[in-house]
């Protein structure tokens, strides 16, 4: 057949017909305005960061900086007179104990005070001045070889510690120790521990001090059979029994050449034999904040190797805050001073005094003047017993470059009646 054409006239009808769409895609116009580099930042900051610190753990700075201990000059913290500090060679720590019962694993019962202090017939906590007391033979004089400091004996006998654990090097004696824990808060509940160290009694100089000494005449002996020689459970006077003068003569500087104590000196990393940090603090960089102060508390326990016991030292203090009789002038307390509290029942320490006692407060921070970090006792907290001066009165020595601590081995009152 032929093909047929078909041609659009006027006269052609059509008719239109549509239907519904199942389904819709939507085709976005992309449009640049100029706050989508805001929206871009705050996208990055406040969502993919975040995403990314949930996914990823965070890196850490793992250096540590070293602190160097000093003594405060002058608080003048002006920049035309920044505040000065006295470089610290050499800490000694003097630890008091109370009176142990060697027989029931060296406890100390509630009534016992510190070694050498009694209560007298009138019952008054008293300490004997000089070595003719009948209650404790071998307590030397408080005012002459150790005046300025307490006075109390710290012999390695107080620990139970005889000759043979000197002589032999036992292990009960190489192994018992003070422990340093520096914490960033007084509160037990939330601290965090930031740095410790270890320091082993130096039982090496024991047993040199007892063989140089061995044959000199001048100790006081426990049972009054003898003075010669030294021993744990003996002083040195400086005379012997007919009141002469024994060479080389004993001064307050060189009395524990002749004593054997329980004392602890931490010198430099490069000069302790009994430490191996030293006398500095170990911090992580991430808590450095410049030259701000900041304040970190240190705890001093005694680890006994032989009776594996640990014992909780303290330093109290007079509150600039709280102890108004003491005129808010603040400073640590004298040996004295705390006997005082301790014989009248109604001012010795309760549990809150005793928490607050054994933290010593130190601040950290970075000392423009001399470039170098350093970490110093607070001079608010102890008022001025911590500044660097030349006399001893203080009960605590900050001369000679030395800090020596006095610490008391804690006794807690009645809580009933106790502050």
């Amino acid at each position: 057949e032929k093909s047929k054409e078909f041609y659009l006239t006027d006269e052609s009808e059509f008719t239109l017909q549509y239907d519904v769409a199942m389904s819709e895609l939507k085709i976005p116009i992309h449009q640049n305005f100029n706050t989508d580099l805001l929206t871009d930042e705050l996208m990055q900051e406040h969502f993919v960061d975040a995403e990314k610190a949930k996914a990823i753990n965070s890196i850490k700075e793992i250096e540590k900086d070293v602190y160097h201990p000093v003594m405060v000059k002058s608080t003048d913290t002006s920049d035309s007179n920044p505040q000065d500090f006295e470089d610290c060679y050499k800490i000694k720590i003097n630890l008091h104990f109370r009176e142990h019962d060697p027989d029931n694993d060296w406890l100390a019962g509630p009534e016992s005070y510190w070694n050498g202090v009694k209560r007298d017939d009138k019952g008054e906590v008293v300490m004997p001045l000089s070595i003719d007391e009948t209650f404790n033979p071998i307590y030397n004089k408080a005012n002459s070889l150790y005046k300025g400091v307490s006075g109390q004996s710290d012999l390695l006998y107080y620990l139970g510690f005889g000759v043979n654990d000197i002589r032999y090097q036992k292990n009960k004696l190489k192994k018992s120790f003070v422990r340093l824990m520096f914490y960033d808060s007084m509160n037990p509940a939330d601290q965090n521990m930031l740095a410790y160290a270890t320091v082993f009694i130096d039982s090496g100089r024991a047993f040199m001090t007892y063989v140089k000494n061995i044959n000199r005449t001048d100790y006081r002996t426990k049972d009054k059979s003898g003075l010669t020689g030294a021993r744990p459970d003996r002083e040195p006077t400086g005379k012997d029994k007919d009141g002469k003068t024994v060479k080389p003569e004993i001064s307050v500087d060189n009395v524990e050449d002749y004593r054997i104590s329980s004392q602890f000196v931490i010198k430099g990393r490069e000069h302790s034999d009994a430490c191996s940090e030293g006398f500095y603090l170990y911090l992580w960089r991430d808590n450095f904040l410049g030259s701000y102060p900041q304040d970190i508390y240190m705890k001093v326990e005694f680890n006994h190797a032989g009776y594996g016991r640990t014992i909780p030292f303290m330093l109290p203090y007079w509150d600039k805050v709280k102890d108004k009789e003491h005129g808010n002038k603040g400073g640590i307390k004298l040996y004295k001073e705390i006997l005082e509290e301790f014989s009248d029942d109604t001012k010795v320490y309760g549990i809150r005094k005793y928490l607050r006692y054994s933290y010593i407060r130190w601040k950290y921070r970075y000392d423009k003047k001399n470039e170098r970090r350093i970490y110093y006792l607070d001079p608010e907290t102890y008022g001025d017993n911590v500044k660097h001066k030349d006399d001893d009165t203080s009960g605590n020595y900050f001369t000679d470059n030395t800090i020596i601590f006095n610490l008391y081995e804690a006794k807690i009152g009645n809580p009933e009646i106790s502050l």
